[in-house]
């Protein structure tokens, strides 16, 4: 195999200035449907990507789509380093892809500070190159978060804290101030596959477990959960 890909540089942003160009936060989470900060309108950027990275649900969450008794699971992005792999340039199971948004260069750095403050808990705030679907640069400098993997809410230690089957039951039972956890998994896989980037297997996998608790619940075999079954069921048989 060939030697291990550099991984982007990772850095803390500096605040912006009008002579640094234009700023870009790059989604691959809850962002990707609900930035939450302003951005330019029209300067969007679709079906681009960061490597090498997965999206993985191995981030508890007690604040927004769960609580303290029952944390729920969100998105957060894993490096290879995390999991001892070694992967080649643009390895396509090392990419994620994501929502790029512009950010108004006056605010830039106040919003950067906003989305540090939001995911504070859990999360590396870094800058990284994004990547076109033809593999060359389309973003020099994306903002962006990655997991800690050192913080008390990550899940992923164990293969059972991995396990695609257990966390689609904790995604269907827990709920928090944001909405129910259901919901967050199935508007991540709807904003995927809206931008044609519908093929994670993460995620499509998680959809999958969930659509057949749900049946096995409706069977009378205990799955079940909060939500609407129909459009969950239906997420689970998109095409990319």
């Amino acid at each position: 195999m060939a030697p291990a890909a550099a991984t982007p540089e990772c850095s803390a942003p500096d605040g912006a200035s009008a002579d640094d160009g234009p700023v870009w936060m790059f989604g691959y989470g809850s962002i990707m449907w609900n930035p939450a900060v302003p951005h330019e309108e029209k300067q969007t950027m679709d079906h681009v990507y960061i490597t090498p990275y997965q999206r993985v649900f191995y981030q508890a969450s007690t604040e927004h789509r769960g609580s303290a008794d029952v944390p729920g699971r969100v998105a957060t992005l894993i490096q290879p380093a995390d999991v001892g792999a070694i992967v080649e340039a643009h390895d396509p199971a090392w990419r994620v892809y994501g929502r790029a948004f512009r950010l108004p260069t006056e605010r830039a750095a106040s919003i950067i500070e906003s989305m540090k403050e939001r995911e504070s808990v859990g999360y590396h705030h870094v800058t990284v190159p994004v990547y076109a679907a033809d593999g060359s640069v389309a973003i020099p400098h994306a903002a962006t978060n990655v997991a800690d993997v050192a913080n008390s809410l990550w899940r992923g230690r164990t293969p059972e804290e991995r396990d695609d089957g257990a966390i689609a039951a904790v995604i269907l039972r827990a709920s928090g101030p944001s909405g129910p956890n259901v919901e967050y998994l199935k508007r991540l896989d709807g904003a995927l596959t809206e931008m044609g980037c519908g093929d994670d297997p993460h995620v499509r996998s998680l959809m999958a477990h969930v659509a057949r608790l749900r049946e096995e619940g409706a069977s009378g075999g205990g799955g079940g959960g909060k939500g609407d079954d129909d459009e969950v069921a239906a997420g689970a048989k998109g095409s990319a």
